[in-house]
């Protein structure tokens, strides 16, 4: 045993030494990325003039003092906190992509601590994580979930970077060692060999998120690896459009707002980066929809401040709390972005909700920039994308009447067959809600082709959301559901949404017509043109508040408030209500919803229209 622990002992010392060796052979190399003379550290995401910044907004700024304090008290916390992070306190194992997203938080908030208030304990500790960090399994020569090593390349690269100074020479070469190894040499194969689907190349978050690790995993340790950082960068840049091409033209992430914060913050950290060092964002900044994408989300939310939560969206309906805003804000000049991110952030803190993720680049970022005071703000928006978005709002006010609706593409990542769909707030309260997403485990949950399993699944069907259920079947997936026009006049604005597509099996044309009065009342029309009659026409709304049925009038109750709607045609129609429940049973439960309902069964023509006024 002795003699197992002394070999052991040895080469641990030769690997140190053959380490330290390396990094002086990079000390004589060339030092440039893409022919731009390279950064000293820190270079990622908080360079050094960003920290003089910060520290003067420390002194004379409230908002970015709060940031500060709060990031203090989360680093005194992470200090006490065991750097073994593999299992929930229940014993149950806590999955990959949640532990090197929990580092990512970690590596941030502690490093960048250390900067601020010259603590070495704060990297000791990250020191202590980082050595801890390359004992898991998820470097391995061909990982099976790459977006855990992106994310995991993420927070090394930033640690490292951030406090390069304090890292003794031995660890840095095992972490370049490490990371060039499994995640660096891994992303140059997949950039030669891999396909469309490949998470490179894909037109998903995936391709956004995995790209900006491998490149700031490059930039972190580009004097010692010559070359590799142009490859990477390189490739990142010509593959990323992929996915960020369907942002054109107006800034919709089409995977939903729970995905427009996680691909965006790693767009953001992309851009921030490139800015820094190679001082532009290769036309990555100009690809049509980026500069409006912050601006999009900001008046997509709801004036009690929740999104309209479509798609597999699981974050709930409070907006992103985050660092993305402020970046876009500073490099797109806008002032209104950066004051909607003050209140967020703000809200969350008042709240005392955990922070997580990427959070504290908040304060690294932070744009106090006021916006002017507005002059008239259009009360009807439309943004064009894969999925189109309609947005009414009565006035700014929190009691004032909001609609947001949308098309669809349910054959696209994290759709579901909600074309048609909307939310509808008064009073600061969503009288029709969506369900939002279920259990990624579900078998076959990803299964979205023609007759896939994903369809099996509540959620994911026409049947839980506030659109039409015609023939009791389900929307086409690969339909597409597109806005048609906009109509002003002196009465009312409206706006028609294309459905014909989505249900093509049913109906030869299905048009849903939004119209918002200057009475402050939403009428939503349906003309549908069945293929044939003695065919059934479903109005599907869901809803949690207490529903009052009294044949054309249906009241909603909730936290002391009303809300009615009110039939307008056909003039035989009635409300009815069923309980919303799963159609299978291994779906998370759905509670505490009402399907509220027009039917129309048998219809004895083709041409059906159905009318509904949501107001008092």
């Amino acid at each position: 045993m002795m003699k197992v622990k002394y070999v052991s002992i040895l080469l641990l010392g030769l690997l140190g030494s053959f380490f330290t060796i390396l990094s002086v052979i990079a000390e004589t190399q060339s030092k440039s990325v893409l022919g731009r003379e390279l950064r000293p550290h820190p270079r990622l995401l908080f360079t050094d003039s960003d920290e003089i910044r910060v520290n003067n907004l420390l002194k004379t700024n409230k908002f970015a003092k709060r940031l500060s304090d709060k990031l203090h008290r989360e680093a005194d916390r992470l200090l006490t906190v065991p750097v073994e992070y593999r299992f929930y306190e229940d014993g149950s194992k806590v999955p990959p992509l949640h532990i090197s997203r929990e580092y990512v938080y970690r590596m941030i908030t502690l490093s960048m601590a250390y900067r601020l208030y010259d603590d070495d304990r704060y990297a000791e500790k990250v020191k202590e994580s980082l050595e801890y960090i390359f004992t898991l399994p998820l470097w391995n020569t061909e990982p099976a979930h790459f977006l855990d090593v992106a994310a995991m390349t993420t927070a090394v690269a930033i640690a490292y970077d951030w406090t390069y100074d304090y890292l003794p020479e031995s660890l840095k070469g095992k972490i370049r060692f490490m990371v060039k190894r499994y995640a660096l040499d891994h992303a140059v194969k997949e950039y030669r060999k891999g396909d469309n689907t490949s998470w490179a190349k894909r037109e998903t978050n995936w391709n956004v998120v995995c790209n900006t690790g491998m490149s700031l995993g490059a930039l972190a340790f580009a004097e010692d690896y010559v070359g590799l950082a142009d490859t990477i960068i390189t490739n990142s840049v010509k593959y990323m459009p992929n996915c960020l091409r369907f942002f054109a033209p107006d800034g919709i992430c089409y995977e939903g707002p729970a995905y427009w914060a996680y691909t965006n913050v790693y767009l953001s950290m992309m851009m921030k980066a490139m800015d820094d060092n190679l001082g532009s964002c290769m036309g990555i900044d100009t690809l049509p929809g980026i500069s409006n994408t912050a601006r999009f989300y900001v008046e997509a939310t709801s004036p009690s401040k929740r999104i309209f939560n479509f798609g597999d969206c699981t974050e709930g309906t409070l907006p992103y709390a985050g660092p993305a805003y402020f970046y876009f804000s500073r490099k797109f000049q806008q002032p209104d972005v950066a004051h909607f991110a003050r209140e967020t952030i703000m809200s969350l803190m008042d709240n005392k909700e955990r922070t997580r993720w990427h959070f504290f680049l908040s304060l690294a970022w932070c744009d106090i920039s006021k916006p002017e005071e507005s002059a008239h703000l259009e009360k009807v928006k439309i943004y064009r994308g894969i999925n189109d978005i309609v947005i009414f709002r009565e006035g700014h006010k929190k009691d004032d009447l909001f609609l947001i609706a949308k098309g669809g593409a349910p054959d696209m990542a994290h759709q579901q067959m909600d074309a048609g769909n909307f939310i509808i707030e008064r009073y600061g309260i969503r009288w029709l809600e969506d369900l939002g997403a279920d259990n990624y485990d579900l078998p076959g949950f990803w299964d979205s082709k023609d007759g896939g399993k994903r369809w099996n699944y509540f959620r994911n069907t026409n049947y839980s959301h506030n659109t039409l259920i015609i023939n009791d079947d389900k929307q086409c997936v690969s339909g597409r559901a597109y806005v048609m026009d906009k109509v002003e006049s002196k009465k009312q604005t409206s706006v028609a949404i294309d459905l014909t597509s989505v249900y093509q099996k049913d109906a030869d044309r299905v048009i849903r017509r939004f119209s918002l009065s200057n009475k402050g009342l939403m009428i939503v029309g349906d003309s549908i043109y069945l293929k044939d009659a003695e065919g059934t026409v479903c109005w599907n709304a869901v809803t949690s508040s207490k529903v009052l049925l009294d044949g054309k009038k249906a009241v909603l109750e909730k936290d002391g408030k009303k809300f009615v709607l009110q039939i307008l045609s056909p003039k035989n129609a009635k409300f009815s209500t069923t309980v919303a429940k799963p159609l299978t049973p291994f779906e998370n439960p759905v509670t505490g919803y009402t399907l509220l309902q027009i039917r129309l069964d048998d219809c004895p023509e083709k041409e059906q229209y159905i009318e509904v006024q949501l107001g008092e």
